[in-house]
């Protein structure tokens, strides 16, 4: 049989029992409740932090557009302005060489005629026979008249012909044997020579010295203008393709974060 004592100390311990229990069951909605709120509040902050960094993204984004924008406009801007430059260089070089190709052209032309007025080579109109066909006949023609013997009145007489009868090449061509044509028209004659070779003189340096120099210029000019066109076209549509491909995966970041 249990004593009192006993079964005093079953009474404490049955009444314990149930208020442990009791306890637990208080205490543990509680618990559950702090993780919940301290997940969340981690949430929170680490949702405030992400959009701090979001917002400090957006803005740095802003300003580097903003920047590279201006920067990349204005190289533009210079690079156009080169490129003018470079073919307008191209283009006077070009002017340049036409120029002196079409003044040693005339400077020939005029050369020889005033070598074929020294050697009397002028057709009744009055204009200078250049092609050598033309003036060897003339020649020809002229030595023949000399073998034979022609009188040399029959040719003066040519002289005086009325003006609106056309001279032939071959009696302007006996002016000069004529003895009696004065030294003031010999002279005149001469000096139709020393011109004429000092045009020689200026087409051959053109053609040696000049016309070489500006044509390898020319051409220099125009393989370092394609090359350089060639390559700060490329840069720049580089530049502005990165740049487009930049815009575009800020934007997709953009909405995906939205």
């Amino acid at each position: 049989m249990a004593t009192p004592s006993s079964a005093s100390s079953d009474d404490v311990s049955d009444d314990e029992m149930p208020t442990s229990s009791v306890a637990e069951l208080t205490i543990t909605p509680n618990s559950k409740d702090d993780a919940i709120n301290g997940d969340q509040k981690e949430n929170d902050a680490i949702h405030q932090r992400r959009s701090a960094t979001h917002s400090k993204l957006r803005a740095y984004e802003a300003k580097r557009r903003t920047a590279y924008e201006s920067k990349l406009q204005s190289s533009s801007l210079y690079w156009h302005a080169f490129r003018t430059l470079m073919h307008d260089s191209l283009l006077e070089t070009q002017k340049a060489d036409l120029l002196v190709r079409g003044w040693t052209s005339a400077s020939r032309a005029y050369g020889a005629s005033m070598t074929s007025i020294g050697e009397w080579c002028i057709d009744g109109k009055g204009v200078p026979i250049t092609e050598v066909k033309k003036k060897k006949k003339l020649f020809d023609a002229t030595e023949k008249q000399q073998d034979v013997g022609v009188d040399s009145s029959a040719s003066s007489a040519s002289m005086f012909l009325p003006m609106n009868e056309k001279r032939g090449p071959l009696a302007t061509a006996d002016y000069f044997r004529e003895e009696k044509c004065g030294s003031m028209i010999k002279n005149f004659a001469d000096s139709a020579g020393n011109v004429s070779k000092n045009y020689e003189e200026m087409v051959k340096y053109m053609d040696d010295e000049v016309l070489p120099q500006l044509s390898s210029l020319l051409d220099h000019l125009k393989s370092e203008v394609m090359f350089t066109e060639k390559l700060g076209d490329s840069i720049m549509n580089e530049l502005e393709t990165a740049e487009d491909e930049v815009c575009r995966a800020w934007e997709s970041y953009y909405n995906t974060q939205l």
